[in-house]
C-alpha cells in the first residue's frame, strides 16, 4: 500500500544515516590520508625530481650567472610567499576539512621547488654537479629569496604587533586624559556652586526676626532690682 511504501522510504534513509560513521572519524581519516599523501609526495619528490628539477633550472639559466641570481631570487622568494599564503588561508576558520586538507595539499606543493633546491645543494651526485656547474648563483639566491621573504613577515608581524601595542596604549592615555579632564570640570562646578552659594548669602544677609507685643495679651512688669 502507499502508507507502507511511505513509510518504508522513511525508513531507509533513517538507517543509511544510523550505519553512516561519525564526523570525527571521517575528519581523521581525511587527515591520515593527507599524511600518507604528503610521505608518497616527498618520497616521490626525493627519488624523481631533484635529476628533473636540475635539468629544467640548467635550462633556464644556460650558466650564466646574470640569469641565475634573478631567477633564483624570484623562485625563492615567490615558492615561499605562496605556500605560506595558502596555508594561512587554511588555517582560517569557517572551512570543511576537505577544503582545509586540498588546501594544505596545495601548499605542499608549491613548497616543493625551494625544497628540492636546498635537497639538490646539499645532497650529493649529478643533480647538484648540474646546479654548480649549468646554474651558478641560483642555489645561494633561492636561499636569500627565502630568507628575505622570512624576514619580511617577521618583520609585519612584528609591526603589526607594536602597532596594535601602541593603539591600545593610546586608547587607555585617551581614556585617563579625558577622565581627569571630567574630574577637573567636577571640582570647577562644585566649586563655582560654592562661590555662588557664597555670594548669595552675602547679598541677602539674614535679619533677625523682631517679636513685636501682643496689644491683647498682659506684659508683666520688669522686674524691679533688688537692693542689700
Amino acid at each position: 500500500m502507499p502508507s507502507e511504501r511511505a513509510a518504508d522510504g522513511a525508513a531507509a534513509p533513517r538507517s543509511r544515516g544510523g550505519s553512516a560513521p561519525p564526523a570525527w572519524l571521517r575528519d581523521v581519516t581525511l587527515w591520515v590520508a593527507a599524511a600518507l599523501a604528503a610521505v608518497v609526495l616527498v618520497v616521490l619528490g626525493v627519488a624523481v625530481l631533484p635529476g628533473w628539477w636540475a635539468s629544467v633550472v640548467a635550462g633556464w639559466v644556460q650558466g650564466v650567472l646574470g640569469r641565475g641570481i634573478p631567477i633564483g631570487l624570484g623562485l625563492g622568494a615567490l615558492f615561499t610567499l605562496l605556500p605560506l599564503g595558502v596555508g594561512v588561508l587554511a588555517l582560517r576558520s569557517g572551512l570543511t576539512s576537505r577544503s582545509r586538507i586540498a588546501l594544505i595539499v596545495v601548499a605542499l606543493l608549491l613548497l616543493l621547488p625551494n625544497v628540492v633546491t636546498i635537497a639538490v645543494s646539499l645532497g650529493r651526485g649529478d643533480p647538484r654537479s648540474v646546479l654548480a656547474i649549468a646554474a651558478p648563483g641560483f642555489v645561494g639566491a633561492s636561499v636569500a629569496g627565502i630568507g628575505l621573504v622570512v624576514a619580511l613577515l617577521l618583520a609585519l608581524v612584528l609591526i603589526r604587533r607594536r602597532s596594535r601595542r601602541t593603539r591600545r596604549m593610546m586608547t587607555e592615555a585617551g581614556e585617563r586624559v579625558a577622565a581627569a579632564n571630567r574630574e577637573r570640570a567636577r571640582e570647577r562646578e562644585i566649586a563655582t556652586e560654592q562661590s555662588e552659594r557664597s555670594e548669595t548669602e552675602q547679598a541677602d544677609p539674614v535679619r533677625p526676626v523682631v517679636v513685636e507685643p501682643d496689644p491683647d495679651f498682659p506684659q508683666e512688669p520688669p522686674a524691679e532690682p533688688r537692693t542689700r
